[in-house]
């Protein structure tokens, strides 16, 4: 961590680098402001000729706008699937000599993680994919006449890894929810591992972990608040202190083991979902409509979806093995189905005060898995044909813009789990990689909320990160503003709305994500260049949605807060390439991506509009019509 500034302003060091609290929020500044600005990368770092760009630049007004004067136009990108990293190499030929030393540091990897994992029925089928933090493999499990798919992740630097140690964690909490990849215990696919204990490095200002509760909270009765910061005795600092030391020299230990060679050995099963993920599936409509065309997606596949999507953050709200009233319970073996999946509900009104802060920090297209259909009872329907070739109105998909070879069949079929049927015409979508994850808690100091900015990939970013409001934050190190803002810092289920509106945005659309991020004009209000060099967009936009907002109230007129009603969903309410969808749900991925978290639409009211959407009906879209647009499972 930097060191705390006595006066805000010391000598810059090292090419550059912030030396102070002080000079790293004035490094912040100035990136936040050219990513907002120009979609400039974050990780930007400035070389000794650069200081300038940022070195002493004070805290800025708190009233930053909002819209860019100057560059307020949206410029399409199409989505693009770059060339992956898995193409043309051999991870699993150790023989062979590759000039990129990190394939060679893979190769090696993917080596000790097989000789690790060599046990009898435990076969290992291919190297799925690597990333910055981790690599997953599949592996198939055969005992006696049934096997069964799964992934291995582990961490690609080596075995001790905190993060994948957190993932676990996070994931664990979502245990049960039939929107979510589940994890898969290793005694159940006969691996039996002696497993160390993980101590969690403790954040600098706060002396509890994020380890999973045992209670059940789904009780009604409320307990006392917990003490504010300011509100804590001399005793409660000592023992929070206390706390925060025995934690701090637990994870030592463990550290300190690894280093020996006597560490732990982590990694995680998953369940292994063969349909690929949305990310895979918006290239393949992007690859059959080139230029500015999209592929059109019948209305009933995309509430389907955005029901899943729904659902997941439902999870994070109201974890299911926490809340769901058939979740397992200790005192009741009947109802023990370890292996039924548990379709996520909101609890009624008198228990959500027990609602989990639980943001997913990393959702986009990347992280949603497309699972396979599901048949009702016992027995399988006969599985539907090929898909067919797109229509003249575009409502199919084409076997090839999905990529299917004409001999296979269109979908893969199993037999639903949790009792509702949903998902017999179109897959279901389940939300992954929780190694991002975080249970947000409120007032802490500034630099708690600060440090998860960045967390997650650019252009999925929200507000809550992003906000110019950041820039006014002040620079003393045990301040607590950012807690109380509406904006900036401001994380919880608002932002887990906001990254699945944008991730159906991107569907649908079949553009990447906007960057930098571009507030929406209102659909309907007409500019002058003199009158934005006068007044300047934010305010002209300000007076044309009061005076909405005052034709609906009958002339009422009650002062909107601050940037009120501004969204950043780009396309769907004016181009006429997407008013084929169903203007429920333009509407409602609009209103998902308002800047301000408090006008979002709550995942509550989310989930019941979604349930009764999923029953509508549009023209030319029944079932076969479903059935053969339905190619997005190989």
């Amino acid at each position: 961590m930097p060191p705390k500034s006595q006066t805000g302003h010391t000598r810059y060091e090292d090419g550059g680098a912030p030396t102070s609290y002080s000079e790293m929020l004035q490094l912040a500044r100035a990136q936040w402001m050219a990513y907002r600005q120009y979609g400039s990368d974050l990780n930007w770092a400035p070389n000794i000729m650069e200081i300038s760009r940022y070195k002493e630049q004070p805290p800025v007004a708190h009233n930053m706008p909002l819209f860019n004067n100057e560059k307020y136009q949206y410029a399409e990108r199409p989505y693009y699937f770059g060339p992956s990293t898995m193409t043309g190499l051999d991870y699993d030929n150790i023989n062979s000599i590759s000039p990129d030393q990190e394939v060679e540091d893979i190769k090696w990897r993917v080596y000790d993680i097989k000789e690790y994992f060599s046990d009898p029925g435990f076969e290992y089928q291919k190297t799925l994919a690597h990333g910055g933090q981790g690599v997953a493999l599949h592996y198939r499990h055969v005992r006696n006449a049934e096997q069964r798919d799964i992934v291995v992740k582990t961490s690609l630097r080596g075995w001790h890894s905190d993060v994948l140690q957190m993932e676990k964690r996070h994931t664990e909490r979502m245990k049960g929810a039939a929107h979510v990849l589940q994890m898969i215990e290793p005694a159940d696919v006969d691996i039996h591992r002696q497993m160390q204990a993980f101590h969690q490095k403790p954040d600098d200002d706060d002396s509890s972990v994020e380890g999973t509760t045992s209670g059940d909270d789904s009780i009604e009765e409320r307990p006392p608040p917990k003490k504010l910061p300011h509100e804590r005795t001399q005793e409660d600092q000592v023992a929070r202190q206390s706390a925060w030391e025995t934690q701090l020299q637990r994870w030592e230990a463990d550290v300190a083991r690894a280093n020996m060679g006597a560490g732990r050995n982590d990694f995680m099963f998953l369940e292994y979902v063969e349909g690929g993920t949305l990310h895979t599936l918006v290239k393949r409509l992007r690859e059959d409509a080139p230029g500015k065309r999209v592929s059109m997606i019948p209305n009933r596949v995309l509430w389907s979806l955005w029901l899943c999507m729904v659902k997941s953050c439902v999870a994070m709200k109201y974890p299911p093995r926490k809340f769901h009233p058939n979740r397992a319970r200790p005192s009741d073996l009947i109802n023990l189905h370890e292996n039924e999946d548990l379709n996520e509900q909101v609890p009624p009104l008198k228990r959500r005060w027990r609602a989990k802060r639980m943001v997913h920090f990393d959702i986009d297209p990347s992280n949603i898995f497309i699972d396979n259909l599901e048949y009702p009872g016992t027995t399988p329907p006969s599985t539907p044909g090929p898909s067919t070739p797109a229509s003249s109105s575009g409502r199919a998909a084409s076997a090839k813009s999905l990529g299917k070879q004409p001999q296979k069949p269109a979908v893969k079929l199993r037999r639903a789990r949790h009792g509702l049927e949903e998902h017999s015409l179109v897959p279901r979508l389940r939300l992954g990689d929780f190694g991002c994850s975080k249970v947000v808690k409120p007032h802490k100091r500034n630099l708690v909320y600060f440090r998860r900015r960045k967390v997650g990939k650019q252009g999925h970013l929200t507000p809550e990160q992003f906000a110019p409001e950041w820039d006014s934050m002040d620079e003393e190190f045990d301040s607590r503003t950012v807690s109380d803002w509406p904006v900036a810092g401001n994380y919880g289920s608002p932002m887990n709305v906001w990254q699945i509106a944008l991730t159906m945005w991107c569907l649908i659309t079949q553009n990447m994500s906007p960057i930098p991020p571009r507030p929406v004009v209102p659909p309907g209000l007409v500019m002058s260049k003199a009158s934005i060099m006068t007044y300047g967009i934010d305010e002209i936009v300000r007076k044309h949605l009061e005076a909405q907002q005052q034709a609906q109230a009958g002339g009422f007129n009650p002062k909107m807060p601050r940037h009120s009603k501004i969204s950043f969903c780009q396309l769907l309410m004016d181009d006429p390439r997407f008013s084929y969808i169903d203007t429920d749900l333009r509407q409602t991925l609009y209103e998902c991506m308002y800047y301000r978290p408090d006008e979002r639409p709550t995942v509550e009211g989310l989930l019941s509009q979604a349930t009764r959407a999923n029953k509508k009906t549009f023209p030319g879209e029944n079932d076969e019509a479903v059935r053969r647009w339905d190619g997005i499972v190989e």
